[in-house]
Formats: C-alpha cells, structure tokens, sequence
C-alpha cells in the first residue's frame, strides 16, 4: 500500500464496483484533499485506540461492600460500528447495567466504554458480550447486562432489504444469569 496516498488505494478496490467516468471524478475529489478519508475512518475507528477496557474502568468510588445494594446503568447510549462481514456500519444504541462490589465506576465511563468496543469493525453479539466481560474483569462487577439494538446498514441496501429492522442482542454475566434477577432487568427495561 501506498503509504503517501492511503486514500488514493481505495480507488484500486473500487474499479471492480463502479464505472470508469465515476472513478475518474472520484479520484479528482480525492486528489483534492488525499488525506480526508483516512483522517476520517482514524475517528470512526478510534476504539483501536484503546488497548484494553482497564484504561477506562478506573474505579470512581470505593464504598464499604455491603452499604450499597443496587443497580447502576446506562440506557439508550448511541453508538456507531462497522460489521465485519460487509465492512458497511450499524448504527443503534445499548442499555449497559451493572451490580458493584465495592467499586463504583463513573456513569460516564460506561458511554466511554461503549465507544471503545464499538468503533472497530465487530458484530453486534460481540459487543454485547465483551461489555459484560469488561465491567466484571475491569469495573468488578457482581454481575453485568447489556443489550445492544441496531439497524444494519448491510440489511438494508443489499440482502434482504429491511429498513429499520432492528435486532436486539441480550447478554448477562454473573449475578445476572439467575432467574429472579433476570426478571428484575426485565422489568427495569420494560419501565424505562
């Protein structure tokens, strides 16, 4: 690859998609201004950034372990990735709760950490998953829930065409994973 005009590669690949006319025209527009996509996709995929979930989930607060007996969560937080498969976005939001133990991490940490797992290239059941293997490795959590909605662009513009077909992935982690917990998440979803 060319490493003085990045950009300028993705006219390679694009010679198999689009018609002559059209490359010429795009490669003006990019000879332009040579470094605008790769600036672009560095912030679209700044979760690479990151090496790992522990340079986020510093602990805010340390309480005595049994002075606090609820939930903490984030609900609707935004998000953006690139699905693997198809190298096109989905684009929806995640309801993060976690149990503490002694430690408590700051609500904004959790938006931080989404972002982390969702700028790079992923599949939604990843997400999910890692979310809730980082606040029980990293936050010390007790038990640890996320559910991530998204629409796919790769579902539709080509495939099966579905526009706004949201798919949910549900995930849960420690404390969680018992029945009468799950109906406690259930019903704080159910309300919010």
């Amino acid at each position: 690859m060319d490493k003085e005009k990045p950009d300028c590669q993705i006219l390679n690949w694009l010679e198999l998609v689009v018609p002559e006319d059209e490359l010429l025209r795009l490669s003006k527009a990019i000879n332009k201004k040579p470094v605008r996509i790769t600036k672009a996709y560095k912030e679209v995929f700044n979760g690479y950034n990151i090496k790992d979930a522990s340079e986020i989930l510093t602990v805010t607060e340390t309480i005595p372990e049994n002075d606090y007996s609820g939930l903490i969560s984030a609900f609707d937080v935004p998000f953006m990735s690139f699905c693997e498969h198809h190298f096109l976005p989905f684009i929806g939001k995640v309801d993060l709760i976690y149990e503490p133990t002694d430690k408590i991490l700051g609500i904004g940490k959790l938006s931080r950490l989404i972002d982390f797992r969702t700028q790079r290239f992923n599949i939604q059941e990843n997400i999910a998953r890692q979310l809730c293997e980082d606040l029980m490795q990293y936050g010390n959590a007790k038990g640890a829930f996320a559910k991530v909605t998204a629409n796919h662009m790769c579902a539709c513009y080509r495939g099966p065409k579905k526009y706004n077909a949201g798919n949910n992935v549900i995930y849960a982690l420690g404390t969680f994973n018992a029945p009468e917990n799950q109906s406690k998440i259930h019903s704080i979803l159910n309300r919010k």
